[in-house]
């Protein structure tokens, strides 16, 4: 079985594999090999000194056709792909009502990835065309082509990086007037084209479906009978090793889904107990209460309306609370975020707040990644944690860290130092009181580890200032988990989370709680890609599991 196994893994890296190729639901033309994409496509428009003046691009009713606005170049047009024998062509109209002099230009943008192991080895670099377009000879004797008639305005390698080809339509002006470019991809032999998702799911007239053939609070199938009843009867779920167990030591596994934002607080109570009967219905044993506290879009929410973020709403809380007690009848065990995009007001009373408020919200400024530095912001999310974890749930009897229902709890989403706000603390931000406390912090450090300040303070760059950013995401945690033991609160703590592209070394930080986090997301259809080529959300997740 290893002998067959590796066999595979050898005949599969070597071949290859498929071309195929299609139309994206941009527009854009897509080149997969062995599922992975090899050509990225988009399309690049500037005005005057770089200034990004995207176009629009949305999907018409007739087959393979697009519509092109820029309100800011003054354009508007269409674009229509056709599929001919060996290439399929574009067809570009542009009609320019007003001249902009002194732009950019913009065209298309192609990423060609040559140097991909996909290609193992043997992939080459493309060349261009003059203005008439580029090629690449992907392996011997394949070659895609992509030209225009009459031609591009400009064709170049982004700052000479061959994997970065700017084919332009307009260069250094966009002219009033009309303008018709037909692209050409020839395509290289033994491709495959696969039919748009358009064109495989049909037209989007649903004039002739079945309605209410389900309702909204129904399941086509009833799992229910697998969760026990009520969630928390065996006790505290608890972290131990690489598993979860429950209080009398039963193993136990989740699969979950978020009840988020206005769903949370519905006022038909009726409502909600069918929705968590579906929920079980569909087979989850757990849910992530969401977007609990983002004020700022979210209305009603338990952040109750006043010149502060400090009180709660009493009937968004019941509500709140109702949610966990039909979820728990129903054996779902519920995932409690305390902090994700709470917006503090000046009435809170924050030291510095005007310089991180720059826009003035009159609906309050979040302060991920100021909370690190500024004590009093992680007061008032103290202070919050305390608020939501002692009250009593008058549904249940119970307060949240005296419920076994409860499965885990999350102290901040997606607010990490690490990778994504660390920066915001620089000296060229605009924040010169929590720069002064970001300086202090790495002058202490430097004290204590004997590195450089200097090069502590260099957030963007990999190395010693990841170390600092490591260190002061992690300290702050365990004393926010610190203050959830001393509430009580007994279940797995997760810190924040691996989100957004975090690399490796935003790991260490998270390990201040029993469990990391991981949000990661694909698109439809992913499971075509082959994963010895290019990864999916598994591999993300597989990635940041920590042992020990």
């Amino acid at each position: 079985m290893i002998r067959l196994s590796l066999l595979l893994i050898v005949l599969v890296g070597t071949a290859f594999g498929q071309l195929q190729y299609t139309v994206s639901g941009t527009g854009v033309p897509v080149l997969k090999v062995h599922g992975k994409e090899i050509l990225k496509t988009q399309m690049i428009f500037w005005g005057a000194k770089w200034r990004w003046a995207g176009v629009t691009v949305r999907k018409t009713e007739a087959p393979q056709t697009w519509s092109l606005a820029s309100d800011a170049l003054h354009l508007a047009g269409s674009l229509a792909w056709a599929v001919e024998p060996g290439k399929m062509v574009a067809t570009y109209s542009f009609d320019v009502a007003e001249a902009t002099p002194e732009a950019i230009g913009g065209g298309l943008e192609f990423r060609p990835a040559y140097e991909d192991g996909v290609f193992g080895g043997q992939g080459r670099p493309p060349e261009l065309l003059d203005k008439q377009g580029w090629q690449w000879e992907m392996r011997p004797g394949q070659i895609l082509r992509v030209t225009a008639e009459p031609g591009f305005a400009n064709v170049y390698f982004e700052r000479g990086n061959r994997g970065v080809i700017r084919c332009m339509f307009y260069a250094d002006e966009i002219p009033a007037g009309k303008r018709t470019v037909k692209l050409s991809f020839a395509l290289p032999k033994g491709g495959t084209r696969v039919r748009s998702l358009d064109e495989r799911y049909g037209d989007p007239d649903t004039s002739t479906w079945f309605r209410n053939a389900l309702a909204p609070t129904a399941s086509f199938v009833d799992l229910s009978h697998l969760n026990h009843k009520p969630a928390g009867k065996h006790g505290f779920v608890q972290a131990k090793g690489e598993d979860l167990v429950l209080g009398d030591g039963t193993p136990i596994r989740f699969w979950g889904c978020n009840v988020q934002a206005y769903s949370l607080f519905i006022k038909d109570r009726e409502l909600i107990k069918a929705h968590a009967r579906r929920i079980a219905q569909l087979g989850f044993n757990l849910v992530r209460l969401h977007h609990h506290d983002s004020r700022r879009w979210v209305n009603p929410c338990l952040i109750q309306d006043g010149p502060t973020t400090q009180e709660l709403n009493p009937e968004a809380l019941d509500t709140y609370f109702y949610w966990i007690k039909c979820l728990r009848d129903e054996g779902i065990y519920v995932w409690v975020d305390l902090h994700v995009g709470r917006p503090f007001k000046p009435g809170d009373e924050i030291p510095d707040f005007a310089e991180v408020d720059k826009k003035k919200h009159e609906t309050g400024a979040e302060f991920k990644g100021y909370c690190y530095v500024n004590q009093r912001v992680t007061e008032l999310m103290q202070e919050f944690n305390r608020k939501l974890l002692t009250a009593t749930n008058p549904h249940t009897g119970r307060a949240l860290k005296d419920d076994p229902a409860i499965m885990g709890l999350l102290v901040t989403n997606e607010n990490d130092l690490t990778h994504h706000f660390g920066n915001g603390l620089l000296g060229d931000k605009g924040v010169p009181a929590h720069n002064r406390l970001f300086v202090a912090a790495a002058e202490a450090f430097a004290a204590k580890t004997g590195l450089d300040a200097n090069a502590l303070q260099k957030t963007w760059l990999p190395g010693p200032a990841k170390l600092l950013l490591n260190d002061m995401e992690y300290r702050w945690s365990q004393g926010m988990v610190g203050q959830l033991r001393q509430l009580g609160a007994r279940v797995p703590v997760a810190t924040g989370h691996m989100w957004g592209g975090n690399p490796h070394f935003s790991l260490p930080a998270l390990t201040a709680g029993e469990l990391v986090d991981v949000h990661t997301y694909e698109r439809g259809e992913f499971l075509v890609r082959n994963p010895l080529y290019e990864g999916d959300f598994a591999q993300y997740i597989a990635a940041c599991q920590v042992l020990g």
